[in-house]
């Protein structure tokens, strides 16, 4: 999957082979400027995957008013299951905060521009304000949907467990402590949270952002709620 670039405009393509398709670009397009290619480090993405990512980068960069209009193709949404929805939103996240910090914006809308967007700002924050944390588990309000979707070690449930949800839609904090063995894992029902079922190792977990309640397992997390802090301009 690519994306041809330019200040303010993006192309969303997908192609078996990239080089060909770059050249055909060259030759027909004459306003991009780079190119980025999106993958994984093994080769991991079907094309059930891409056509998803594809759908909805076309989405985001049509609501920036950014999409060229060379896009005839508007993107194959295909259906993938619940997992996969969560991994490749997640891959998406990633990959817009990336481009965001090499400075490339056409998929950014006005309240995507945060100032706290990451592990290590969030530790230098809350430290300034004398709460210093050593280990927590972080999580970004998706941009896809009303969630955070943290993937957290088993072994967590057995200890003192922080947690650090980023509103950046309200620009605040949020931050839970949950104390050792107040949780199990559960398969079926609610009560519990639930294994990743391709790494078991670590929980999946999807809290909804505005009841920060747990989707699947309805696990509520508010009465762990110890403060939240705004950092709004």
């Amino acid at each position: 999957m690519y994306l041809l670039i330019s200040d303010n405009m993006v192309y969303v393509g997908q192609s078996s082979d990239l080089s060909k398709r770059i050249k055909q670009h060259l030759e027909g397009k004459d306003w991009w400027e780079k190119v980025v290619i999106l993958t994984t480090n093994d080769d991991s993405l079907n094309r059930s995957d891409i056509d998803y990512l594809e759908s909805v980068l076309i989405s985001k960069a049509t609501k920036t008013g950014r999409l060229s209009t060379d896009n005839k193709n508007k993107g194959n949404k295909k259906k993938i299951d619940k997992f996969r929805k969560s991994e490749m939103d997640q891959y998406i996240d990633e990959a817009l905060f990336m481009l965001k910090m090499i400075d490339i914006k056409v998929f950014v809308e006005k309240k995507d521009v945060v100032r706290i967007n990451g592990k290590s700002l969030a530790k230098k924050f809350l430290a300034d304000k004398g709460i210093v944390l050593n280990d927590f588990t972080w999580a970004n309000l998706s941009n896809i949907g009303d969630y955070y979707w943290i993937n957290p070690k088993v072994v967590y449930l057995k200890q003192h467990w922080d947690i650090i949800l980023n509103d950046w839609n309200k620009e605040e904090l949020i931050h839970i402590q949950i104390p050792a063995n107040t949780f199990e894992i559960t398969e079926n029902g609610t009560g519990g949270f639930y294994l990743r079922t391709d790494k078991p190792q670590y929980l999946n977990i999807h809290i909804d952002s505005n009841m920060l309640v747990e989707n699947k397992g309805g696990v509520d997390f508010k009465p762990y709620v110890i403060n939240r802090y705004s950092y709004k301009s």
